[in-house]
């Protein structure tokens, strides 16, 4: 009888024992899951989608609330805003927690703390390269080379820093040649890579504004010609779409203002215009030349006297032209 009232003791203390740890464990557990999502929440409303009409095109707003907080995003087409508001209310339907800080739920948290400039700038260039021509990818490492340069901390100690524009626009940003870098560049590439910033620098406009800048500036000082700073636009507008696409970035945070573009002087220097003694020795060079000179010697011409557009002279007919017997004819 002792020994059986001693066993039974024994089990309902140790029943005890683990009920105790069982809850003491839960709460831990509940604890640690409390900490992990204070800033998420599942109170979260999607509305109808908004059209607006702007100066230029219209436009399609998605509005969502989370946790009280209001949202909004723009899109360019009604079918691009109705997949994004159909992915909120999937995920609300499906019980995802969403971020009050961002307003997104965890799937369409964007990624760009965890995504180093420099590694992506290279994918964009991999990317970009085998479906754009020659002087596109020139064009396309040369802006990556510029904004890169403006990203990095500090200059590299002991490196010139034209040997490090090279290896960035040479090496680095080219994938024919990447995988062949000597050991020295591969060197000050590793540095540039660990003294880049990672893709979230694109979310503080004194960044984008500083590279806006450099872009926009010679290394003498001197102001780039408005091409120049077009095409460098140009260029990082699909890069911020790359990275959209993938995830990384929420929104293009370069601006689409005209007044960050210089404005090209739209006088036309008449020095540069051929004057009647090259017009005549370049016609005479065009009708010298054999089988099909006679005929460009026309076709040029006419473009020369009439000031015609190439497609205006070649529909160009007999019957549009007033020929008098002497002197100069007309165009009708």
């Amino acid at each position: 009888m002792l020994a059986g009232w001693v066993v039974e003791s024994w089990r309902k203390s140790r029943y005890q024992f683990e009920d105790v740890g069982f809850r003491e464990a839960g709460r831990h557990r509940r604890d640690r899951i409390e900490v992990r999502t204070i800033d998420t929440t599942f109170d979260v409303r999607v509305w109808q989608i908004e059209r607006g009409s702007g100066k230029l095109r219209e436009s399609y707003g998605v509005r969502w609330s989370v946790g009280g907080k209001r949202h909004r995003k723009t899109f360019q087409t009604f079918a691009l805003a109705d997949g994004f508001r159909a992915e909120l209310v999937t995920a609300t339907h499906t019980g995802e927690p969403f971020s009050m800080s961002t307003g997104l739920s965890e799937r369409h948290e964007p990624r760009a703390s965890s995504v180093g400039w420099y590694d992506f700038a290279v994918q964009f260039a991999d990317a970009q390269w085998p479906r754009v021509s020659a002087n596109h990818r020139k064009n396309t490492a040369r802006t990556l080379m510029i904004v890169t340069t403006a990203l990095m901390d500090r200059d590299p100690p002991g490196v010139p820093s034209r040997r490090v524009r090279t290896a960035l626009s040479d090496w680095a940003f080219n994938t024919g040649r990447r995988d062949d870098a000597p050991e020295d560049v591969v060197a000050v590439l590793g540095w540039v890579r660990r003294h880049t910033p990672t893709m979230d620098a694109w979310t503080d406009p004194l960044t984008v504004q500083d590279v806006l800048l450099v872009l926009g500036t010679l290394l003498d000082g001197r102001r780039v010609a408005a091409s120049s700073v077009k095409r460098h636009r140009r260029v990082l507008h699909l890069v911020m779409r790359y990275a959209i696409v993938r995830g990384i970035l929420l929104s293009d945070p370069v601006p689409e203002g005209r007044n960050l573009v210089p404005r090209s002087a739209g006088v036309i220097d008449r020095r540069r215009l051929l004057n009647e003694q090259q017009a005549a020795q370049l016609l005479e060079r065009i009708r010298d030349r054999p089988r099909s000179g006679q005929r460009l010697h026309a076709f040029f011409a006419t473009l020369y006297f009439t000031g015609l557009r190439p497609e205006e002279a070649v529909a160009l007919r007999v019957s549009d032209l007033v020929v008098p017997a002497s002197g100069g004819g007309d165009v009708g």
